[in-house]
């Protein structure tokens, strides 16, 4: 047992190994109660790390960069572990043999030399044997003890150097933290031997399957971290173009080619220069906020949560300012960092994937285009995806948006490098070709195509042309408002307000929506519909959003050459885009002068039906659990006590109020046809001069269930 005055209790971090192999060389009372030594080491070791890591957050409040303090953070935890190291070997000196070997080696973001504050440790106790000895047993469990007293998160497991390398060649997963590892402590020349035969053994074989294993992973991992890239309280590591599929490309780089680092995709000619720049950004900007996550929880976390936006926004000094609060701002420039990641990352897996594949050569795909037929624009389908016919089209605005055109109307993909030009070749959409005939063409055919204007606009607007080309689209893009109802972005709201209603538009909403469904292909103009899904929330963080997105929407149609009377029904379903929701659930529907006003501002029934899909569209796509049965039925009321007054062609009180009272009658009637003579009778006491409200209110089954349960009573 160390005494408390023992001149080793204590030591300095640069003593700490010697410091550790001191402590395990004093001898130990037998009497003496738990272990003294290791708790006397651990404290220490726990002592170091938090300095460490005290000292790290520091630096990162005045302004250090969070990739080199996660050196930092993992050099401390190196010193850590060799510290563990020499005092577990100093323990079992007497249990090892001469043939036995072990090296400590560290696995995952470890290996990488990447920790943030509360990171786990991943690593491997490799052995010489297939089987461990009792040396390297008491070793293993010895060091474990250890970091487990510290209070440090450990991954683990001990393997045979054979047993290591056959596994990493049968399972990707085991494979893929091997490429990255490195050695901590121990037999330096045991660690050595397997990266050589990793390396030699398993790199750039079958590199078609890691790939597709790799992008199954990373499908399965969106689908758990949340399956969009801009949901409003991200994950930050695992979450769409998050940390991971940054790593992921750099797995797959390692393994295909043999080459660290994601500047390999510049050498392979996979991405530009610019492009990885970018990316360098993006995980700069990722490791700050992932920092700052885990100091402020004081615990491993990587979900950006809405209570921790605001002092991560002020640690990084945003500021109020363009109409968007300082977390609002914050969350814009994740947003943008998460699609530069998510898209050019697509783009380059993209890329390898056809090219591991082998696939046809350009002619072929020429020939493949000819085939089914031209294409609008001179596109063509290479490898199954749809791509420049010529490299100068790149270059022409017309060409780029007759790119997304074909890929709505036809249904494919398009070409990972022909997005890849689109997004280098953006300054050619200027003030001139936003307006010119053409490319306006391709645009509103994208956007109303029957088949697939959601996938084809998010093409669009992950390539950066969507907002290029509608600027007020473009000041929308990665906003966010900073409360608890809305799930995602403007932007990525409003492309899944279009795919609703491309889904009512092709029968899949007829149970969920069967009024929508009824009529959506009676609306005359399909254009202006769309039109004002896509702009309806322009106007967000410029003051009263529906009238300033009623201006910027109708300017926005001018532009794209659409008459004036059609830009003013733009101009009007943005502006009242809310109307029919506020109206419904906000107001007395079995109010005449709640009708009588609805009636008179919407004015027609085109336009009645046009805000029907519009404000289903728009309720649908704030996210899961938002629509509801409640919701719709009311919708249903409030259209169909309009429609009849609209149709009658008066919308004054009286006339409402006589629509009203007809429609209280006809659920009067079919109530008492339900119900035995007995109890219709009670009824017509009970329930004959029951407000018209109350008719209106319920539906025929509700009406029902009251009459039975109060005959019962």
């Amino acid at each position: 047992m160390i005494a408390q005055d023992d001149p080793i209790a204590s030591a300095a971090p640069d003593d700490l190994i010697a410091y550790a192999w001191a402590l395990a060389s004093q001898p130990t009372a037998a009497d003496a109660p738990g272990d003294g030594a290791r708790s006397a080491l651990a404290a220490q070791l726990k002592a170091f790390l938090a300095a460490e890591r005290a000292a790290a957050l520091a630096a990162l409040d005045a302004g250090a960069s969070a990739p080199v303090l996660a050196k930092r953070l993992a050099a401390a935890h190196d010193l850590a572990l060799q510290a563990a190291f020499a005092f577990a070997e100093r323990r079992a000196v007497d249990l090892k043999s001469a043939q036995d070997r072990l090296a400590l080696v560290a696995l995952g973001g470890f290996g990488r030399a990447e920790m943030a504050p509360f990171s786990d440790l991943d690593m491997l106790f490799l052995t010489n044997k297939a089987k461990p000895s009792p040396w390297s047993e008491t070793l293993t469990e010895t060091i474990l003890y250890v970091l487990w007293d510290v209070g440090l998160k450990i991954g683990h497991a001990q393997r045979g150097l054979d047993e290591s390398v056959r596994l990493a060649r049968g399972d990707a997963q085991i494979l893929t933290p091997l490429l990255e590892a490195r050695a901590i402590a121990g037999d330096a020349d045991l660690a050595a031997t397997l990266f050589t035969r990793i390396e030699a053994e398993t790199i750039a074989a079958d590199a078609g399957a890691f790939l597709a294993s790799k992008l199954a992973e990373r499908d399965a991992r969106h689908e758990k971290a949340g399956a969009s890239r801009f949901l409003v309280e991200p994950n930050v590591k695992d979450g769409k173009g998050g940390l991971r599929d940054l790593q992921t490309i750099v797995w797959i780089l390692r393994h295909a080619y043999g080459e660290a680092g994601i500047e390999t995709l510049i050498k392979r000619g996979l991405l530009t220069a610019r492009e990885v720049a970018r990316l360098r950004l993006a995980e700069r900007f990722m490791w700050q906020i992932r920092f700052w996550i885990h100091a402020l929880r004081g615990r491993a976390d990587e979900r950006l949560t809405f209570d921790l936006q605001p002092e991560i926004a002020r640690r990084l000094r945003f500021r109020d300012g363009g109409g968007l609060s300082s977390v609002e701002r914050l969350m814009k420039r994740y947003f943008l960092a998460a699609r530069d990641v998510g898209s050019l990352t697509r783009w380059a897996c993209a890329a390898l994937e056809q090219d591991f594949a082998k696939s046809p050569p350009r002619a072929f795909g020429d020939f493949v285009a000819k085939a089914m037929g031209r294409l609008p624009g001179g596109i063509v389908l290479r490898g199954g995806r749809l791509d420049f016919e010529a490299p100068e089209h790149e270059r022409k605005p017309d060409r780029i948006m007759a790119l997304f055109a074909a890929a709505a109307l036809r249904g494919y993909d398009i070409h990972p490098a022909a997005l890849s030009a689109c997004a280098r070749n953006l300054p050619v959409i200027d003030d001139a070709s936003r307006g010119e005939p053409k490319t306006v063409q391709y645009f509103l055919s994208a956007l109303t195509a029957q088949r697939a204007p959601g996938q084809s606009l998010r093409r669009m607007n992950e390539a950066g042309v969507l907002g290029r080309f509608l600027p007020e689209f473009g000041r929308i893009v990665g906003q966010t408002q900073f409360n608890m109802y809305h799930h995602f972005t403007v932007d990525e709201h409003t492309l899944n307000a279009i795919e609703v209603i491309s889904d009512i538009d092709n029968g899949r909403c007829v149970k969920e929506h069967p009024l929508a469904s009824s009529f959506i292909h009676s609306i005359r103009n399909r254009r202006a519909l769309f039109l004002a899904m896509l702009l309806h929330d322009v106007g967000k963080g410029k003051g009263d959003q529906q009238a300033e997105g009623a201006r910027a929407a109708r300017a926005a149609c001018l532009r794209l050459g659409l008459p004036e009377d059609e830009a003013d029904l733009v101009a009007w379903l943005v502006g009242r885009h809310l109307l029919m929701s506020d109206t419904a659930q906000k107001r007395d529907l079995g109010d005449p002068a709640t009708i009588t006003t609805f009636a008179r501002e919407v004015g027609s029934i085109e336009r009645l039906r046009m805000l029907v899909v519009i404000t289903i569209a728009d309720i649908r796509a704030v996210g899961p659990g938002i629509w509801n049965g409640w919701k719709g039925q009311l919708l249903r009321d409030l259209f169909r006590l309009t429609e009849a007054a609209l149709r009658g062609g008066r919308t004054d009180s009286g006339e409402i109020a006589q629509i009203l009272d007809d429609r209280a009658r006809a659920a009067r009637r079919a109530l008492r046809a339900q119900v035995s003579n007995e109890t219709a009778a009670q009824l017509r006491a009970e329930f004959g001069n029951s407000e018209t409200a109350y008719w209106l209110a319920f539906d025929a089954a509700a009406h029902v269930w009251h009459a039975r349960e109060a005959d019962s009573m």
